[in-house]
């Protein structure tokens, strides 16, 4: 937990850090609020085996380069990205994950990532369903796959994914879509996956605060 619970951390240089005999990263950043950027770019992680909450609650990253990360040691990814509210966008494709076992909450409560790339590398630990929406369309092919954690294979579906999702604006709007906010002239206040198991749709409880809604045929109620 190196930087852990740096709450008020904005920017960090790490350029001159030689990563090369690490073998645990995990909690490296937790809890850091208020980092809004983070260059990793001369980070070697070929032996590192735990990546476990690195990122966990980093609430004001917008983005992470991991176009370098080595992951084909690390068995550990449990919560690594959790609580990054605001990471829109993420490309693990460079990502193996052969023997990664545990990769629990992995994507918890990001609630505003709509788009995530794979690689052909990537393997769902256990079949995990760590992702934060469940049907995810492929930006190339446009075809939708539901539960993408269950059914991924990287030698024939790697690339980039939008997830569907449930949206409530502040407005008062709430939408069902693929991909990229926003839909509307509101701030996201909410989002989950538009595809449930359960009796109630994951946005029952947003009842009193939904005006307008935009209907989308496609969402599928299980």
């Amino acid at each position: 937990s190196m930087f852990g619970h740096c709450y008020s951390l904005t920017s960090i240089d790490l350029s001159n850090f030689n990563t090369s005999n690490v073998t645990s990263m995990g909690s490296m950043f937790y809890c850091c609020y208020s980092l809004t950027s983070i260059d990793l770019s001369n980070f070697d992680t070929r032996n590192v085996d735990y990546m476990d909450e690195m990122f966990e609650a980093c609430k004001s990253l917008t983005s992470i380069d991991l176009s370098n990360f080595n992951t084909r040691s690390v068995e550990n990814m449990r919560e690594m990205f959790r609580l990054c509210e605001n990471l829109t966008k993420l490309d693990i494709s460079g990502f193996e994950t052969t023997y990664t076992r545990e990769m629990g909450n992995m994507f918890a409560e990001c609630n505003a990532l709509v788009e995530i790339t794979l690689g052909k590398k990537w393997i769902f630990a256990k079949n995990e369903d760590c992702l934060p929406a469940s049907s995810w369309r492929n930006k190339e092919t446009g075809v939708e796959v539901d539960p993408l954690w269950k059914n991924y294979d990287g030698e024939t579906m790697a690339g980039t994914y939008e997830a569907k999702c449930a949206i409530l604006y502040d407005n008062g709007e709430m939408h069902f879509q693929y991909g990229s906010y926003p839909q509307s002239s509101g701030k996201v206040v909410k989002s989950v996956s538009a595809s449930f198991d359960g009796y109630y749709p994951p946005w029952y409880h947003w009842a009193s605060d939904i005006k307008s809604g935009k209907a989308d045929e496609t969402v599928q109620f299980k």
